[in-house]
């Protein structure tokens, strides 16, 4: 008689330096189930929660509710990375001491915001500050799709014409730039 797999539904913690698809496959491997899936993904450089399931439960994800993930991240200034995270560090110089009032002026010149996300439809909202000076859309090999100059602070984008798969939009305003990946799916 063929043993029937578990349904389960669990949350489960994803340490650092792993993603979420290889992690994944050693709990398969830990609990000896074929069929388990997670709600989102988390970055390789991110620990955190996954929402798992086993067997027939995965079909439970399309029920709940999705919200956007957030990130607590610590800032290692005076660092140059050629891939702009902890990996591939270029070099490393001491910064003088910020203050407090400057670190938040700077972070409210980066507001970004891609929804939904993923982009299911023909259409995504990119949500920015006023007075960014360009929006650009890369693919997931960093090639530029398009660019969009002196963007509203609302900006529909179509991706009617975009492949399915992982997109960048990068936001440009003074010295800051900020960077949200997106799916096309």
């Amino acid at each position: 008689m063929k043993q029937q797999e578990p349904n389960r539904l669990f949350v489960i913690k994803k340490p650092i330096f792993i993603s979420s698809n290889f992690y994944l496959k050693r709990i398969k491997r830990k609990f000896k189930v074929k069929k388990a899936g997670f709600s989102g993904t988390l970055d390789p450089f991110a620990k955190g929660c996954l929402i798992t399931a086993f067997g027939q439960y995965t079909k439970l994800f399309r029920f709940l509710k999705k919200v956007p993930k957030t990130y607590r991240a610590t800032l290692w200034l005076g660092t140059t990375s050629l891939s702009g995270d902890i990996e591939n560090v270029t070099s490393i110089e001491e910064s003088s001491k910020l203050n407090v009032e400057d670190i938040k002026n700077e972070l409210e010149k980066l507001d970004l915001t891609v929804y939904p996300n993923p982009a299911t439809g023909d259409f995504t909202t990119i949500t920015v500050v006023e007075g960014t000076e360009s929006l650009t859309i890369l693919n997931s090999l960093g090639q530029v799709v398009t660019t969009i100059n002196n963007p509203g602070t609302i900006e529909k984008l179509d991706v009617s014409n975009l492949n399915r798969g992982i997109y960048f939009v990068q936001a440009l305003r003074g010295e800051a730039t900020m960077t949200k990946k997106f799916v096309v799916k």
